[in-house]
C-alpha cells in the first residue's frame, strides 16, 4: 500500500522520495481488507485527529492531515471497498445498475440501455453503511447490493466518491484496443509493415522489458505495452515519420497523457456510447457517471 502527498505535483509526485510505503503483505493467499488496512486506517484517525507535526528546523509545524482518494486495479477495488467484483452483480461502485447475465460469454453485461431505462439509484455511502447493518443481523449470507462487508476505508472516506477508476487500465486495455482494431481496417499491408518497422527500430532503455512490436498482435499486449505503444507513436508523428505513410490524414489520434503511477490525469475523450452499444465492463458503465 503506497501512499503519496497531493499537494505535490505531477510527475515529482510519483518519484520514490515522495512515496511513502504504508503496508506490504506477502503470503500465498491473499488478505482481508482488515488485516491490509486495519492499522493505516487507526493511524490516519489518530492523525486527523491530533495532527502531524514536523521539524523544520527553525521550528514545529503541525499539519492537518486528510484522506484524497484510493486508487487500485479492478480485483485491488474490489478488496479493499468490498463491493462485488467487476465480473458480479451490482459491482458498479457509483450505481446500483444490477446487470444482467450473458450465457454466452458466462460473465455479468451492463448495457447502456438497461441504464437509460432504469436509471439506477446512486451508490452511496449511507446506502453501503445500510447494507453493512443487513448484512450484521442476517442469519444467511448476504450481498446486498453487491456490498460484501464493512471496510475499514468507510470510516476516512466515502466508497463511491473516494474510490477512483484505474485509468491506466480503463483506458488502455479497454479503449485503446477498440480504437487500433479500427485503425487496423483502415490501413493496407504494406502501412502495417511500416509501422511494425517503426515500432522494432526504437531503442528503449534497458529497464523497459516490454516493448511492442508487432501492431497486428495487439491484441495480445498487455497494458504495459499499449502504454509503450502510445509513446512510441506520439514520437512517429513528431519525427515526421507519419509524412511518408498514407493513413495519416485519415488518421484521427486520441490523446492522453499516460504517467508512470499508472493514472491518467487527463482524458480527452472516450467512445461514444449509444443505445445498441453493450458494456462488457462494469468500469466502462462506471465511466459514463463522470
Amino acid at each position: 500500500v503506497f501512499c503519496t502527498i497531493a499537494e505535490i505535483p505531477p510527475p515529482f509526485r510519483e518519484h520514490q522520495r515522495n512515496v511513502m510505503l504504508f503496508g506490504l503483505y506477502h503470503s500465498t493467499k491473499g488478505p482481508t481488507a482488515d488485516m491490509l488496512f486495519g492499522k493505516i486506517v487507526n493511524t490516519i484517525k489518530r492523525l486527523q485527529t491530533h495532527g502531524l507535526i514536523i521539524n523544520l528546523g527553525i521550528k514545529d509545524k503541525l499539519f492537518n492531515i486528510n484522506v484524497q482518494l484510493i486508487v487500485g486495479d479492478l480485483p485491488g477495488r474490489s478488496k479493499y471497498s468490498l463491493l462485488s467484483g467487476h465480473t458480479g452483480y451490482f459491482s458498479c461502485t457509483r450505481c446500483l445498475l444490477k446487470g444482467t447475465h450473458c450465457d454466452i460469454h458466462r460473465h455479468i453485461l451492463y448495457s447502456w440501455r438497461e441504464y437509460q431505462e432504469t436509471r439506477s439509484e446512486p451508490r452511496t455511502q449511507e446506502n453501503i453503511d445500510y447494507c453493512v447493518s443487513l448484512i450484521a443481523t442476517s442469519k444467511t449470507k448476504i450481498r446486498p447490493f453487491g456490498v460484501l462487508g464493512e471496510s475499514p476505508l468507510s470510516t476516512i472516506l466515502s466508497i463511491p466518491t473516494q474510490c477512483v477508476f484505474d485509468y491506466f487500465h480503463v483506458c488502455l486495455k479497454i479503449h485503446l484496443p477498440v480504437l487500433i482494431s479500427q485503425w487496423i481496417q483502415l490501413l493496407p499491408k504494406v502501412d502495417i509493415e511500416k509501422a511494425n518497422a517503426y515500432l522494432s527500430d526504437i531503442l528503449y532503455p534497458h529497464t523497459f522489458n516490454r516493448r511492442p512490436k508487432n501492431l497486428s498482435m495487439f491484441n495480445q499486449w498487455k497494458a504495459k505495452y499499449d502504454e509503450q505503444f502510445t509513446y512510441a507513436f506520439f514520437r512517429f508523428f513528431n519525427d515526421g515519420v507519419a509524412e511518408d505513410i498514407s493513413f495519416y490524414d485519415r488518421l484521427r489520434l486520441v490523446i492522453f497523457r499516460v504517467y508512470p503511477c499508472s493514472s491518467l490525469l487527463r482524458k480527452s475523450i472516450f467512445l461514444p456510447f449509444d443505445d445498441d452499444i453493450i458494456l462488457t465492463s462494469n468500469v466502462d458503465h462506471e465511466l459514463e457517471h463522470d
